[in-house]
């Protein structure tokens, strides 16, 4: 059986070393409503984890064959939400 493998699989959470979760963001204030500006980012280290099985096998394939380096992963991504005010 063929299986792709890719980094995908080697992102398990965020990393507090590189910055882990993050929300940056501003609200606004207007006669009706509250404006969320945010920006999140998403901070990780593309690397092996001893816990799962296949990530060990994996990586241990990986270094018999050539010399990979963990690397950072930042993703980053802006929302906007509007949160409107009645009277009531």
């Amino acid at each position: 059986m063929y299986r792709e493998v890719t980094a995908y699989e080697m992102l398990h959470g965020t990393k507090s070393t590189v910055g882990d979760f993050n929300i940056q963001g501003q609200a606004i204030l207007t006669d009706n409503k509250v404006i969320y500006k945010v920006i999140s980012t998403w901070n990780d280290i593309e690397n092996p984890n001893p816990i799962y099985k296949e990530d060990v096998q994996f990586s241990s394939f990986f270094h018999w064959l050539y010399s990979p380096k963990d690397y950072e992963v930042h993703i980053s991504w802006k929302e906007e939400y509007d949160v409107i005010l009645n009277g009531n």
